[in-house]
This record gives structure tokens, sequence and C-alpha cells, in this order.
């Protein structure tokens, strides 16, 4: 997809999600040029497919470009949005398939239809959450925090690694809310994308380094978010225990398939260069 491509995926994609606003996918577009990651990675923003001539399908192909332990970078790419026309939805597979086959990289699969969820797993897909976990903030907030205290992330902010308070910032630029925990052990960066859930300001958990420590400071967690004004947080249920405050919802499957020598960390959350930091979901 070029950006001569833009005006063709944006009518399939109005066609293909007809309950969401149309203007949410030039936000997409305009979000995806700020954040800027998809050029260093060479994926384009998306694919068209292409029957008798006809654009009859698109997916969209957020990506970027993410360290490896040893310091070489690999691709990570996010399947989103995905849609092709009824009469050609038996080759949908065979886009899929197309796609996959570009890139060495590690794929995402983040909100799924029922009907792709079905077909994951036989491209190599597992999931990775068993629904999604619902925090009342006002309620986690009550709790003691003990030394953990979560600030918003400062411009330039000094206390992060370079590279993390690049790609952070740039997400900032693109709409989300970074924050900085400290106390209670190391510096730890938070990313959140806002939103609204049944009419409450509500916010989604986007990336965090350790779900673990994310849970033992909800307190301070939520202290910190509703200073934006947020009221409700949504992160993926790892299994992890519940604290005061939190819900369980059998919801919001996600799914990858490893490569390029990544693999999902289960005490991590990395849904940067996604359609869930960047899309008004």
């Amino acid at each position: 997809m070029t950006d001569d491509d833009e005006a063709l995926a944006t009518a399939l994609l109005i066609e293909g999600f007809p309950a969401k606003p149309a203007d949410i996918w030039a936000a997409f577009f305009r979000r995806l040029r700020i954040l800027g990651t998809n050029g260093p990675a060479d994926v384009p923003f998306g694919y068209l497919m292409d029957t008798a001539g006809r654009t009859t399908g698109v997916m969209m192909t957020p990506a970027t470009l993410r360290e490896r332990p040893d310091g070489s970078k690999g691709k990570v790419i996010n399947l989103s949005s995905w849609y092709v026309q009824p009469p050609e939805r038996w080759r949908a597979g065979r886009m899929l398939q197309a796609v996959l086959n570009k890139h060495d990289a590690m794929f995402t699969d983040l909100t799924p239809t029922d009907e792709v969820r079905a077909m994951l797993p036989a491209f190599g897909f597992e999931a990775i959450n068993a629904g999604v976990v619902v925090s009342l903030l006002p309620v986690a907030a009550a709790l003691p925090a003990g030394g953990a205290r979560a600030r918003s992330m400062l411009p330039g902010d000094a206390a992060l690694p370079d590279a993390t308070r690049t790609i952070l910032e740039a997400h900032v630029r693109a709409g989300c809310l970074a924050f900085v925990l400290e106390g209670d052990g190391p510096v730890m960066p938070l990313l959140f994308r806002k939103r609204t859930l049944k009419g409450v300001p509500a916010a989604k958990l986007i990336f965090c380094p350790d779900l673990a420590r994310f849970q033992a400071t909800l307190p301070a967690v939520a202290r910190g978010l509703m200073t934006r004004g947020v009221g409700v947080l949504i992160s993926d249920d790892t299994s992890a225990p519940l604290r005061t405050g939190q819900l369980k919802r059998a919801r919001g499957l996600k799914f990858v398939r490893s490569g390029a020598g990544f693999a999902p960390g289960p005490n991590a959350t990395d849904h940067t260069a996604s359609e869930l930091a960047l899309l008004d979901l």
C-alpha cells in the first residue's frame, strides 16, 4: 500500500466496519505517520488484495523494530482492521498467508473477530491472554500504595533510557499517555491509550515491562491515571490474582505468532505501534 492507495483502503475500511465513524480511519493514518515506525521497519501501512482488477480486501499493518537481547533489531507487525468483501472471503486465508510470507517478523492480531480467531492457530498464532481485567480506579486508589508513585512522563525525561523515552514520546505525540512509576523498585515506564467505556473515561494498558510489579503497585498507578481524568483501566488477563477493584471479563483475546527472534513474554505487555495504541477502539 502506497500513499496513493489510502483512499482505496479507507473506502474498504468504511465498508467493512460500518459501526465505526468514517473519520476514525483518517486519524489512524495520521497517527501512523506521526509515530513513524513503519518506515524504519520497511513495512507499508497496509496491504490491499486485488481480484480481477478490483480491490477487494484490506489489511492494515502497523509495525516497528524492536531490540533483541543481543542488541540487534527485528520486526514486529500488527495485523489490524482486516476486511475482505463477502464474495471474495474464501480468499482471506490466502491474503493472510501472503502477508505472513512477506516478512521475517513476529506478528500480532490484537482484535480478531470470532471468524478470524478460529483460523489463526492454523497459521501458527497462539493466544497470549485469557481475556481482560477491568480495574475500577477509585476503588484501587483507596488501597495503600507503599512507596510507589506514578507520575506523567516529562519531555526528555532523564529517568528513562533514551530508546524507551524515544518510543514513548512518539506515542504521546500520537495521543497516548505515558507515565513513570517510581519507588518500590527501579523506575518503570507505562503507556496507556485513553478511551471511553460505557460513557466512563477509561484507558487501555499498552506497555508495561513488568506486570507483576504493575499489579503490586496498582494503587499508585490508579492515582496517577485519575489525575488525567481516567476512571477505569483495561489490561490483559494473564491469570494473575486480582486485587480489590478488579474484575475479569472473557473478551479481548489477543494472538501472537512468534518470529524474528521474538516471542511474547509472560510478564510483560507491549502493544506499542499497534492498533490498540493508534486506533480509537
